[in-house]
């Protein structure tokens, strides 16, 4: 976040901007072995889960509430096979735009929330080979989609990535 700059009220220092929050994959369970399922990544931008479970990395971005700023987070957005493969077949398509929006769950759990697997949500691809960003269904009852509707306060956003900027104080 450019153009931003905050005092730290961890290490007293001055960050210039807020770090996205990034996930390395989809938040996975534990197979019948008890071991987490392995993932299959094909790049940075697709992940397929037991040859089941298709995963699109994507862009979840929440208005901070007084500036032209936005929290985000790079997070994994799960689609069906048949779009996935839409999704694939286009992906260096610069007018991806066209696909329209897919249906798609939430991948991951977000710290600072409760329980934020599988929230019901739009995945919308972006022309110019943007990663497609991520709009919950307004219907659910779930503080991150108030969030992603209404804007959280400066303090919130640092709060949130707190955890990204001292990972050692958040043992």
């Amino acid at each position: 976040m450019e153009g931003f700059a905050f005092d730290c009220p961890s290490c007293g220092m001055r960050h210039n901007g807020l770090p996205a929050v990034v996930f390395d994959g989809p938040a996975v369970g534990l197979g019948p072995d008890g071991q987490p399922w392995p993932l299959n990544r094909n790049g940075e931008d697709f992940c397929v889960v037991d040859a089941q479970d298709f995963f699109v990395r994507a862009v979840l971005s929440i208005p901070i509430l007084g500036t032209s700023e936005t929290m985000e987070w790079g997070v994994w957005s799960s689609l069906s096979e048949a779009n996935f493969k839409r999704y694939w077949d286009t992906f260096y398509d610069t007018n991806q735009a066209k696909l329209g929006p897919m249906f798609s769950f939430l991948g991951n759990q977000i710290v600072g929330y409760p329980n934020t697997l599988c929230l019901r949500s739009r995945l919308h691809p972006q022309n110019e080979r943007k990663r497609p960003f991520v709009e919950f269904d307004p219907s659910q009852d779930h503080p991150l989609i108030h969030d992603q509707l209404h804007g959280i306060t400066v303090g919130r956003a640092i709060e949130l990535v707190m955890p990204v900027l001292h990972p050692e104080g958040n043992a």
